[in-house]
């Protein structure tokens, strides 16, 4: 059977918290572990905490257990991010002081989900007051450090890749993947191989050098060395280099290939001088991700694809590798941030006549106890705005001074707006 995740929260005093988290984790090295706090909450099993907007150091990481401390303010995008970072086994601990009292609309439905999968998966969400005692939890955590097998879904990306560097030209490639994919890892060892066979110059960007860090990690050990700077892989067979989003295209060489990790975040203007600059590319990014990824850049930018280079193709990875494909930690993530959504596509665009629609206002309140309308009025936001993000959900429920007003056609939510 696969390895569940759990979560865990903590009600109580930050030192009895504290004291909990160091008696679940005691036994776990301390790079398995990160806390995410205010200042002054620091269990004694790690060195430091991080800030809540150091989050996206996880990404392309996997950790044994995340400790989240929620303040009233709910940093929403970066609890998102942590829930991605958890491997099978392991666990996520949310801590709550005893005077947390956040009443807003997008903390009850939070809660009311929590509660939810409570009740339904009792063995893996635990809620625990101060001083009750905390049960024993069947915590396996996998060894970071253990060689994976690419799944096939890699391998069919690993693959596709490596025919954007061998075949014909101006054919670029578009990798996506829901969180916990192992999309990077598929760049990387792709990137490895095709040093192997013979390409010498590879080229990667990305929003930032921290996350491709995977993709080099991969990538050295497919060719069996340890590079010895960030963002610079040189061996006997070639280079894969890092080169900033921002200073690509005035780069002087043409590289065999070019992989542009975490696409999304990239602003569109700068892909599409991408694609005219190279004739050899690959773009990848997370759907429903961290920073405007996902249905938005799909319909912006591919739409682009389709003009430029017609000859395009597509490589979906859909089976995770950090956790089981029936993952409960997952599905609740899902539900909370909305991560999995998918418009009703019964009615199209150029079909819907205007005078036949109906509009009305929608109250906030309205929108909590209906989650189906709350996940339309969300997707449309998804396909219409390039940066969704999850905390945009927190706008939906709690902007003070705006009404929400949307659009019926035929029994059917087709259009909203936000005044």
């Amino acid at each position: 059977m696969e390895k569940q995740r759990h979560c865990l929260v903590l009600t109580g005093t930050e030192s009895w918290q504290q004291g909990v988290c160091d008696d679940l984790l005691g036994a776990l090295p301390s790079d398995q572990v990160v806390c995410f706090s205010q200042a002054g909450f620091l269990p004694a099993l790690l060195s430091e905490r991080r800030h809540y907007r150091q989050a996206k150091m996880v990404l392309g990481k996997a950790y044994s257990a995340i400790i989240f401390q929620v303040q009233t303010e709910c940093e929403i995008d970066s609890l998102a991010l942590c829930l991605g970072a958890i491997c099978a086994g392991g666990i996520l601990i949310l801590c709550y002081g005893h005077e947390h009292l956040d009443n807003g609309l997008w903390h009850q439905r939070f809660e009311r989900l929590l509660h939810t999968y409570q009740r339904r998966y009792p063995a893996l969400f635990h809620t625990i007051t101060e001083p009750a005692v905390v049960p024993q939890l069947s915590l396996t955590p996998l060894s970071i450090t253990d060689k994976v097998m690419p799944t096939e879904d890699q391998m069919a990306t690993i693959a596709a890749v490596k025919k954007v560097a061998t075949g014909h030209r101006r054919r670029p490639l578009v990798v996506t993947a829901a969180r916990g994919r192992g999309k990077s890892a598929a760049l990387g060892i792709a990137a490895g191989q095709l040093l192997q066979q013979g390409k010498q110059n590879i080229v990667v960007t990305a929003p930032s050098r921290h996350a491709v860090a995977t993709l080099f990690q991969h990538a050295e050990m497919t060719l069996g060395v340890t590079s010895e700077q960030p963002g610079r892989l040189i061996c006997e067979y070639g280079k894969i280099t890092f080169v900033a989003a921002d200073g690509l295209i005035e780069i002087a060489e043409t590289p065999d290939l070019v992989l542009i990790d975490e696409a999304a975040a990239i602003p569109v203007p700068l892909l599409q001088g991408y694609l005219t600059r190279f004739a050899r590319i690959v773009f990848a990014s997370t759907q429903q991700g961290y920073e405007g990824t996902g249905q938005g850049f799909a319909i912006k930018f591919q739409a682009q694809l389709d003009q430029q280079t017609p000859g395009w193709r597509q490589s979906l990875l859909q089976q995770p590798i950090r956790w089981g494909t029936e993952d409960k930690l997952e599905q609740w993530a899902q539900a909370v941030f909305l991560s999995d959504i998918g418009l009703d596509s019964a009615v199209k665009v150029e079909e819907i006549e205007v005078t036949a629609c109906r509009f009305r206002p929608v109250s906030q309140a309205a929108l909590l106890a209906d989650d189906r309308l709350l996940m339309t009025l969300f997707g449309l936001m998804q396909v219409t705005h390039y940066r969704t993000r999850p905390a945009d959900i927190l706008l939906l429920l709690e902007q003070v001074d705006t009404t929400i007003w949307v659009a019926d056609y035929q029994q059917q939510c087709v259009g909203c707006a936000i005044v």
